[in-house]
């Protein structure tokens, strides 16, 4: 690391903390006092507002992630799995190493969080749950009208189809062909497709869908991004790889449809 990365580094976090001191409440004597906590007291202090804390608590991941570095972050934490199983286990690993910034100590010694508060113990439990055979009701899946298994991974092929117009386009591929493409590898008219976005925002969250489509214009993107030496990298057939995302989603559009008629065979429909 230079020394003008190092400063840098330093003036953001003093502005962290000057930012801090302005919006924490002073902390009163009394809350960390023995004879206080025995006797039920638990001072009033005034809360942080909810935006400006999640504005202070932003800032402060982003100075560690760029604190730490690139390689520091990708050998620090389990990211590889020999089998789907283990993902949970790297979750749980990584909320092992991350609970203290996480989960907020309680107002005082005595205190007990209310039943009403998700802490990150709650969320760990719910995952080794999983791995014992029970689904805590925070995976429960919700049920009700078009709510099938397999909605969430419809939702993702259908963004998958919005990114590859991006894709196309940012390729050199005029609207009109960019739309002739992807109605052919996804077999639905494009009238049908362009209103998608809502849908997919709706259940995969908006800030999902824009990530996902902002990368597809980007020159991050694995199909866009400017080659590098003499031949640059080797790359599939954009229009290959195109028709198998249709592939997946005409998948995902059966299985729904099985879905749909095992619900309604079933007794409990």
């Amino acid at each position: 690391m230079d020394d003008v990365t190092r400063e840098k580094l330093h003036a953001r976090l003093d502005e962290i903390l000057d930012r801090r001191a302005e919006i924490e409440p002073p902390e009163s004597p009394d809350r960390v006092n023995y004879l206080g906590a025995l006797s039920g007291y638990a001072p009033s202090t005034p809360e942080v507002p909810p935006a400006d804390a999640r504005e202070l608590f932003s800032a402060m991941i982003e100075l560690a992630r760029d604190a730490l570095g690139d390689q520091v972050r990708r050998s620090g934490l389990w990211r590889h799995y020999s089998n789907p199983a283990q993902q949970r286990k790297i979750v749980k690993s990584w909320l092992d190493e991350l609970w203290p910034i996480i989960n907020a100590p309680p107002q005082s010694a005595l205190t007990i969080a209310p039943q009403s508060e998700l802490t990150v113990f709650d969320l760990m439990d719910a995952i080794s749950a999983l791995d014992a055979g029970e689904i805590r009701p925070m995976f429960v899946a919700n049920t009700g009208r078009n709510r099938r298994a397999n909605r969430w991974s419809l939702a993702q092929t259908k963004l998958e189809a919005l990114a590859w117009k991006r894709r196309l386009l940012a390729l050199g591929y005029r609207e009109k062909a960019a739309n002739f493409e992807i109605t052919k590898a996804f077999q639905e008219q494009w009238d049908t497709i362009r209103k998608w976005q809502p849908q997919c925002e709706a259940i995969l969250g908006r800030s999902h869908v824009a990530v996902s489509l902002g990368h597809a214009a980007s020159t991050a993107d694995y199909y866009v991004r400017p080659r590098s030496g003499l031949f640059g990298p080797v790359r599939p057939d954009p229009i290959k790889s195109l028709q198998s995302a249709g592939d997946r989603y005409r998948a995902e559009l059966n299985r729904s449809a099985e879905l749909s008629k095992r619900k309604g065979r079933s007794p409990d429909a």
